[in-house]
């Protein structure tokens, strides 16, 4: 969606006294929207997905950097945010907890499975206690197969 389409819908969830976060792959500047969207009584702060952070998933650094910065904004306009990782064997989960340890204070993480992809319940629950004592945050279940 363009600048303005969000801005339309997110105007009217305001006035509809709605909460509603933004979720976002990471990979677009978001300083344009922060500014007029975190002025919204009901915005509750974005979602950030970690898949243009995974190298095995996107090997370009150019959106690694946006997704960096993105980040820092956050942190520094004090807006919420959480992060979304997509769980699979893919990656190497405790590389991106490091990664995410020193880059990211989210207010929660949600740990979701890919479509058609089911996560044995054993991994689950190891990934969701190295999440949770790396970052000292609550982890949500998200999508699960």
């Amino acid at each position: 969606m363009e600048h303005k389409e969000i801005e339309k819908i997110t105007y009217i969830l305001n006035q509809k006294n709605k909460y509603f976060r933004i979720a976002t792959g990471g990979h677009i500047a978001l300083k344009e929207y922060m500014y007029s969207i975190k002025k919204f009584d009901f915005f509750c702060g974005f979602s950030i997905g970690t898949d243009i952070v995974i190298p095995e998933r996107n090997p370009a650094k150019n959106l690694e950097i946006i997704w960096l910065e993105n980040i820092k904004q956050l942190i520094n306009e004090k807006v919420n945010y959480s992060i979304t990782i997509t769980f699979d064997s893919d990656f190497n989960l405790s590389k991106l907890v490091l990664f995410l340890q020193n880059n990211t204070k989210p207010d929660f993480v949600t740990l979701s499975e890919i479509h058609g992809k089911s996560i044995p319940s054993e991994k689950i629950a190891g990934a969701t206690k190295l999440i949770s004592n790396s970052l000292g945050v609550k982890v949500l279940y998200g999508y699960r197969n």
